[in-house]
């Protein structure tokens, strides 16, 4: 796993013992596979969130399967996306009359990209201390709507090798 102080999205399926006169390393590659469709899965939703930003922001992923445990992880370090998954307790900006944000807690898709680049009032850490940026807890969401997309395409990856799950 990668060192993320960082919106991170995680999977470890284990699996029991082979059904009898199975490959093992067909089936390690079949789960293998089925991280890698799930990884996609989440790529997806990454981009639902960051397509509209200004700014690049780098995923990075990773796949292992040994023995009879797989892990995939897809996440990022990048500090606006931190920010806005983890939330934060206090806010030293004032923002101008009218201005809406990007992104609400709970949902995946950016509003827009176009917001007034004079969108701070004015920003003074010293004296403005609002609440802070309610968390939009992206990743955990994520794993939660991503299980069942695992589930799915383990059985699927199986099923392509012989194997059919119940």
């Amino acid at each position: 796993m990668a060192d993320f102080s960082s919106a991170m999205f995680e999977m470890t399926p284990i699996f029991g013992q082979p059904v009898k006169g199975a490959n093992e390393t067909a089936i390690r590659n079949a789960v293998k596979l089925a991280l890698y469709d799930t990884i996609l899965d989440a790529q997806k939703l990454f981009m639902l969130i960051i397509e509209p930003w200004h700014h690049a922001v780098k995923l990075e992923q990773d796949v292992k399967v040994s023995g009879n445990e797989g892990n995939a992880w897809i996440g990022t370090n990048d500090k606006p996306f931190l920010y806005l998954d983890k939330g934060t307790s206090v806010q030293h900006a004032v923002m101008r009359r009218g201005y809406n944000f990007k992104t609400k807690p709970g949902r995946y898709r950016s509003m827009g990209s176009g917001q007034d680049s004079r969108k701070y009032a004015y920003v003074n850490p010293a004296k403005f201390n609002y609440p802070g940026i309610a968390a939009r807890d992206w990743t955990t969401k994520m794993a939660g709507d991503l299980s069942l997309n695992l589930v799915t395409h383990v059985r699927r990856r199986m099923a392509e090798i012989g194997i059919i799950l119940g």
